[in-house]
């Protein structure tokens, strides 16, 4: 597989996935973070004008191989207002990942009497952290090599909360502008990787089996805020919450259920 300038190419309505795509875990599966842009490039594609996405939940039902990809939709009409959607991502083999969005038309609103308080911009270069190592000998790999991460608080490789600017380095497909949505998701995975309650150099690991995401308004933009903790409960089951924003202020919130392992 040769090095792309994107995420996917994609041809004859499947996406085709460039090595910028592999995960940590096993050097033949994708990072979760690509297979969710392209569940967010799938919702932006069946939003309706006036709609917004304002629920959307990502099952990761298996490591998603380094295969071709369709994305397969089914709106369900709810009412006038409410629709969701069903979202997979299916190879020639199975079905690799599923989501569901509640996608709303809501009317416009007067400025309320009490908003949160603004957000700082993206930190500059000198801020660009280490988010962690490859659990394998291949390169590259997504976390590291196709999304920049800036922290303005905490520390990505050291346990405790956490709080970074993050942005894909390349297109999610090849020759096409990547929807916000999309680039959200793209990113909304390393909530729970920059606020990991242990330090890399312990033998434990928590690994995603989802993302959910609620949002108050589209996002906008390249850069994301991802303001992260994590819980830990004593049956090694874990729980990663992050608050969003974007450039233009606060965007939402995100949740992840974790497993933990000893590595």
């Amino acid at each position: 597989m040769g090095r792309e300038e994107a995420l996917f190419r994609e041809v004859d309505g499947w996406f085709v996935p460039g090595e910028l795509t592999r995960g940590p875990w096993q050097p033949d599966a994708m990072h979760g973070g690509p297979p969710a842009a392209m569940i967010g490039w799938g919702i932006e594609q069946a939003l309706e004008p006036g709609e917004q996405a304002a629920r959307i939940a990502v099952d990761l039902i298996t490591p998603v191989p380094l295969e071709p990809l369709r994305v397969v939709s089914v709106r369900r009409p709810v009412s006038r207002r409410v629709t969701h959607l069903d979202v997979e991502l299916v190879t020639e083999r199975a079905t690799v990942c599923t989501a569901h969005a509640v996608l709303l038309r809501g009317d416009p609103l007067p400025r309320p009497t009490w908003s949160p308080p603004a957000v700082e911009p993206p930190a500059g270069p000198e801020h660009r952290g280490d988010i962690g190592p490859a659990f394998h000998d291949v390169t590259p790999v997504y976390h590291r090599d196709a999304v920049e991460h800036r922290v303005v608080a905490g520390s990505i490789t050291t346990a405790g909360p956490a709080t970074s600017w993050s942005s894909l380095r390349y297109p999610l497909v090849a020759g096409r502008p990547t929807p916000p949505l999309a680039a959200l998701l793209a990113v909304a995975d390393f909530g729970s990787a920059i606020a990991q309650p242990y330090g890399w150099d312990e033998p434990v690991l928590l690994i995603n089996v989802d993302v959910s995401v609620a949002l108050s308004r589209s996002p906008a933009g390249e850069w994301f805020r991802l303001d992260a903790v994590d819980l830990v409960g004593d049956a090694g089951i874990a729980v990663a919450v992050t608050h969003l924003a974007d450039e233009a202020g606060p965007l939402g919130v995100l949740h992840q259920s974790q497993l933990g392992r000893r590595r």
